[in-house]
């Protein structure tokens, strides 16, 4: 009966009598359990739980860090350069160089291996629109890869007695020739 009146009383009344190796609950001793009465674990399990939340934030922060670094490491991004090349050829239509592996491209306002495989009537048809896009192009290559705002008209100045000329500025070499039946030529070149 005395048995009957310890189960019937409330878990936190027989915390107090329990001894070590004596389950509250359950009245068993073949484990040890430690009782943490409701009181005393109200105040303790949200500062823990605060802890815990705090530190898988901070874990799951690194990680994503770490994971984004890597991301920018392994994966191959393509350089100012290569896509400065890749917008010239859209603008001018024909470009020699400018893939990932090269570390040179040219613009030619008459590319000849093209023009080449035409007609005569081909010829005059396309050559103002080619020569207006590769002028573009050399426009927006100058701006995009640094050089002085004058440049472009210095080029465009340049006649067959003066050579090929050449500008350079901290990471990129420019340099031009022109030639009456063959048009203004021009190389850009990463130092």
């Amino acid at each position: 009966m005395e048995n009957s009146r310890e189960q019937d009383r409330e878990p936190e009344e027989r915390a107090s009598e329990v001894t070590p190796g004596e389950d509250a609950v359950h009245g068993e001793t073949d484990r040890a359990v430690d009782v943490l009465l409701p009181e005393d674990n109200a105040e303790a399990a949200p500062a823990e739980e605060s802890k815990w939340i705090k530190k898988r934030l901070a874990i799951g922060g690194l990680v994503a860090v770490a994971t984004v670094i890597v991301m920018a490491l392994v994966i191959p991004h393509e350089s100012k350069f290569t896509k400065v090349a890749s917008k010239c050829t859209s603008l001018a239509g024909v470009l020699t160089g400018g893939t990932e592996k090269d570390d040179y491209f040219t613009i030619d306002t008459y590319p000849e291996f093209y023009f080449d495989s035409l007609d005569p009537a081909g010829k005059v048809l396309l050559r103002p629109r080619m020569e207006s896009g590769a002028l573009e192009a050399i426009q927006y290559a100058n701006k995009e890869l640094g050089f002085n705002g004058s440049l472009y008209y210095r080029m465009l100045e340049t006649n067959a007695f003066m050579g090929r000329q050449r500008e350079e500025n901290d990471k990129y070499r420019v340099s031009w020739t022109y030639q009456p039946d063959e048009g203004l030529e021009v190389t850009y070149e990463i130092k």
